[in-house]
């Protein structure tokens, strides 16, 4: 009955993630990166309707990442995702709005391609006139959400001393 659903249940999340062959295996086991897929799957078995994502490409690999965004991408658009996070290309390609920190305060906010072409935010990112560059293929972003439910806020370093 009811825990058998629940296996199910966890087995889709851990599919879901990429997780599904390591199902009985101890969370020690797990690779950083594989570790961040399975705190993914758990926050996805409460079937949330916001997630909250804490710099969740933070210490992957680009095939990480390419998995992170596919999931991100895959979820139902009633779920509204709110994302922090320092990788501009993650944010690029999954946000379509976004607010951007440094040193504390809101630099830019306003659509993703808007934002990111700023040129406070190209400065404070990069330095002056530079150029903040999405990954290949990714250059646009993505159309909003019918309930402007995707939002990131990417935070620039904090270059006071």
């Amino acid at each position: 009955g009811r825990l058998r659903a629940r296996a199910e249940a966890a087995g889709r999340h851990l599919e879901a993630v990429g997780l599904a062959e390591a199902a009985h295996w101890p969370a020690s086991r797990l690779s950083h990166g594989q570790r961040r897929m399975l705190d993914l799957a758990a926050a996805l078995a409460g079937e949330p309707r916001l997630l909250l994502l804490d710099e969740p490409a933070a210490g992957l690999t680009d095939g990480d990442i390419g998995r992170l965004l596919g999931i991100l991408d895959g979820l139902p658009e009633q779920v509204a995702v709110i994302l922090v996070e320092h990788h501009v290309e993650v944010v690029a390609h999954f946000a379509d709005t976004v607010t951007v920190l440094t040193a504390g305060r809101v630099l830019v906010t306003g659509p993703t391609g808007e934002a990111l072409a700023h040129p406070s935010v190209r400065d404070a990112y990069r330095g002056t006139g530079a150029v903040l560059e999405s990954a290949p293929g990714k250059g646009a972003p993505p159309p909003p959400a019918d309930d402007g439910s995707r939002a990131a806020a990417p935070s620039a370093p904090d270059t006071r001393r």
